[in-house]
């Protein structure tokens, strides 16, 4: 999971300079040759090594769906694709899960747990075919710069804090030792940078801090992060609460409540995302994919590790140290509500005798 969210950002760079439909190409068959290793490691080193591999092919595949649809549609279709790139990502999650329990339940031919790694090669091989038939021929590219040494302090900032809260009351949050102004540093040059100076020097001194719609992409990310990172330990402390600390696994009333909070997250994923891309120019494209997709799995990583330390630090009484939670999942929800209006309000009249404010989203969007 860290290598495939460091990578997110240079998988995204490098579909803009070699093309999005050659990355995406290497990125699945990458993902597939590693997890057909993954399925025949003979030891726990060379699985995770494997895994590691299918990190990297996952980086220079995901990033590259959202950035084709950005770049071919327009509209209402591009509403309809970013729709339909909502409920793959849902679906894929659930039915993963589902097939993934059946599978090694099944113990296909005594492959045990090996099978749900051999079964993404046919998978792969599939969508190889389907990528070589379907996806648009490359139009342009840019030469974008790697910024290698910001991806390998976000991996450590990323590894301290995602793995500190787990090593119980003696490595706590608190008392890690983490410069996260540093950390912050290598996180602001993920942030879209201006095509005049981007292009051929990798970064400019200025144009980033003049980009016109960049508060409105922080608070859209923001948003992205706590709501997400919400929902992936929310289903975490559920399955503890329910399983260890009440000895249960059926609570249909549960199962409709969640199903509500999943439509809702839903809804606000597929309008973020709409409100991202309209909100960026088409030469800022792979950089909001890159940024919106890293965002994600960091969030859901780390919030498991914080509100996952936060719930097992108090299982002497389970359903205090669930109520604990939960009121800072709602704590968390409502940041994210906040945050939201801020990314989406409208930018107020210039009153007369002032001047015209810099608008949120760019004349460029509007194509």
């Amino acid at each position: 999971m860290i290598a495939f969210a460091v990578l997110l950002i240079p998988g995204a760079r490098l579909g803009q300079t070699y093309g999005y439909r050659r990355v995406f190409l290497l990125g699945v068959g990458l993902f597939t040759v590693a997890s057909l290793l993954c399925g025949l490691a003979p030891n726990p080193i060379t699985l995770v090594l494997a895994r590691i591999l299918q990190g990297l092919g996952a980086a220079l595949m995901f990033p590259q769906t959202l950035t084709d649809i950005q770049l071919n549609f327009d509209g209402d279709e591009r509403i309809r694709a970013i729709g339909l790139y909502a409920i793959a990502l849902s679906t894929g999650a659930i039915v993963g899960q589902l097939l993934g329990g059946m599978v090694i339940s099944a113990d296909l031919a005594g492959t045990q747990w090996w099978a749900i790694f051999l079964v993404n090669v046919p998978v792969g091989l599939l969508v190889v075919l389907a990528g070589l038939r379907y996806l648009p021929p490359d139009a342009q590219r840019i030469w974008r710069r790697l910024d290698l040494v910001g991806s390998a302090v976000l991996c450590v900032a990323l590894m301290l804090v995602a793995v500190a809260p787990c090593g119980g009351p003696r490595c706590r949050l608190a008392r890690l030792d983490l410069d996260v102004s540093g950390a912050g540093r290598a996180g602001d040059d993920r942030l879209p940078h201006h095509p005049a100076t981007d292009r051929c020097s990798g970064r400019g001194t200025t144009g980033r801090r003049q980009y016109p719609g960049r508060p409105a992409i922080s608070w859209a990310l923001v948003t992205l992060m706590t709501a997400t990172g919400t929902y992936y330990a929310l289903l975490f402390t559920v399955a503890q609460y329910l399983q260890r600390g009440l000895g249960r696994q059926s609570e249909p009333v549960l199962v409709v409540l969640l199903g509500v909070g999943g439509l809702g997250l839903g809804v606000q994923f597929s309008t973020l995302i709409a409100h991202l891309t309209a909100t960026v120019p088409a030469h800022y494209t792979a950089d909001i994919s890159g940024v919106s997709t890293t965002i994600m799995q960091i969030s859901g990583a780390v919030s498991i590790a914080v509100f996952g330390t936060l719930y097992l630090g108090l299982t002497a009484h389970a359903t205090t140290a669930f109520g604990a939670t939960t009121a800072a999942f709602a704590v968390a929800a409502l940041t994210a509500t906040l945050a939201a209006h801020r990314a989406t309000r409208p930018v107020p009249k210039a009153s007369p005798g002032q001047k015209t404010p810099v608008p949120a989203v760019p004349a460029a969007a509007g194509r």
